[in-house]
């Protein structure tokens, strides 16, 4: 085979195989190179490039395999916990790869699980979509929006939210160290109240 139809020349001019050799050498980087600044999330996780898809004739088979990419289509894993392989892979719009990316299959809550739930279904969500991990989002109970108010106006105005007597110094949230104490857990954080 001829090297020039399927690398990219030197001198910085285009070839015909230019987007599936990127996505093929961007593969590479994900899962070897530990400076990509996404190794962790690849690499870093154990996923690997089968062995046909390196060494020497890499490129020529990872084109055989897969064939030229598609316009608007990048290099995807079916399954987002396998290894980089002809069975594993396919060409897919970056809708089809949020899909299907880990973040989002961690994030899945049954229908039963929501039923369950402390909170609202809207709030399990938005929970998730800010990081929470699928335990605390289902069973860390809402607080009203009246609670919420409530507290902030009584540490605005120096009233403690334990006895409700108003502090003297206002660097102290608590009229006494009984209440300060009354609000510490066993294992010495703060309670939400």
């Amino acid at each position: 085979m001829n090297s020039m139809t399927y690398y990219p020349k030197r001198d910085g001019r285009t070839t015909v195989h230019r987007g599936a050799y990127n996505s093929w050498r961007a593969m590479k980087e994900r899962c070897y190179n530990q400076s990509y600044h996404h190794y962790h999330r690849y690499g870093g996780r154990g996923v690997t490039v089968c062995e046909r898809w390196l060494g020497e004739d890499g490129f020529a088979n990872f084109l055989a395999d897969m064939g030229d990419r598609p316009d608007g289509l990048t290099l995807d894993r079916i399954n987002c916990d396998g290894d980089y392989t002809p069975e594993n892979c396919r060409w897919a719009n970056q809708k089809t790869q949020v899909a299907n990316s880990a973040k989002k299959k961690n994030a899945r809550v049954t229908a039963e699980e929501l039923s369950n739930a402390k909170c609202s279904m809207a709030l399990v969500y938005k929970r998730l979509r800010a990081g929470w991990s699928k335990e605390d989002a289902l069973n860390t109970p809402a607080v009203s929006v009246y609670e919420q108010v409530r507290q902030r106006a009584l540490l605005t105005h120096n009233i403690c939210p334990i006895c409700g007597k108003r502090c003297e110094k206002k660097r102290d949230k608590y009229c006494s160290r009984e209440c300060f104490q009354k609000t510490r857990s066993p294992l010495g954080t703060f309670e939400r109240r």
